[in-house]
């Protein structure tokens, strides 16, 4: 069952076009990592997921109910199912750890402090920044932001996660920690995401591994076979507004002339 839809999609800005006719279906449980040059649209794509733009023409469907024109107030039930990791963490400058993890559902009815302070801690223990959690963002590294915008965007469960260039300036060790959260709530909590990158790194790490809780509860990580492509992971490359390659990694399956040239 698609959990993600775009039908017929056209997107312009002003004499640029940026979808044309476009199609796209994202599974349930799936992670689809979408790759593309600068202005083919990926970043689009995600704005049109919580209604923050618009297309032209054609449709957008988010959980089976079209969203496309959809007024401010009857979006937020659809946002509150989504949860975002926007570039570079984008955390609130002027709160803490605990006060940016909690700010989605400070205004919510229904909980007291101390279950809010609770589901902090467990998220911020999902990321591994417990010890962080009355820091300011101002004293977090790069690595350590994104984390807690990870934690963040967990807040109050969403099913649905969209990941802009999350592992963007971080070093090899630091992005590995994303990658594998990422592979986490793919793999082990089923949730539906879209991954917007230009890290190769990422995307083979993406690709070729799965993880899987041991009898102790701790989490692993384990190579695929090189032949085995992964049934909720799939690649998508955007061109000229359209879907140029769908697939598995295409730097396993090689893809055209394009597609060799965009990941050399």
């Amino acid at each position: 069952m698609s959990v993600i839809r775009f039908e017929n999609v056209t997107k312009k800005y002003e004499d640029h076009t940026v979808l044309q006719d476009f199609d796209l279906e994202v599974r349930r449980g799936e992670t689809m990592v979408l790759l593309g040059g600068s202005g083919s649209g990926k970043s689009t794509i995600l704005k049109m997921v919580v209604g923050l733009v618009s297309p032209d023409s054609g449709a957008v469907f988010v959980d089976g109910q079209e969203i496309t024109r959809l007024r401010e107030e009857d979006l937020m039930p659809i946002r509150r199912k989504i949860g975002i990791v926007f570039q570079e963490g984008a955390l609130f400058d002027s709160l803490t750890v605990r006060e940016n993890v909690a700010y989605r559902i400070l205004e919510s009815d229904g909980y007291t402090m101390e279950e809010v302070d609770d589901w902090v801690f467990r998220l911020l223990g999902f990321v591994g920044m417990q010890d962080a959690i009355d820091k300011m963002p101002s004293e977090l590294s790069g690595g350590m932001k994104r984390r807690v915008a990870i934690a963040r965007a967990l807040m109050g469960s969403p099913r649905i996660m969209l990941y802009d260039e999350p592992t963007a300036g971080l070093d090899p060790i630091t992005s590995r920690i994303t990658c594998e959260l990422i592979m986490r709530l793919r793999d082990l909590e089923g949730v539906t995401g879209i991954l917007v990158t230009n890290d190769l790194q990422a995307v083979r790490a993406l690709s070729g591994e799965v993880s899987a809780k041991a009898p102790d509860g701790t989490v692993g990580f384990k190579p695929v076979p090189p032949e085995t492509t992964l049934r909720n992971t799939r690649f998508v490359m955007l061109k000229d507004g359209r879907v140029h390659y769908e697939g598995g990694d295409p730097s396993r399956e090689g893809g055209d002339e394009y597609v060799r040239e965009f990941l050399a």
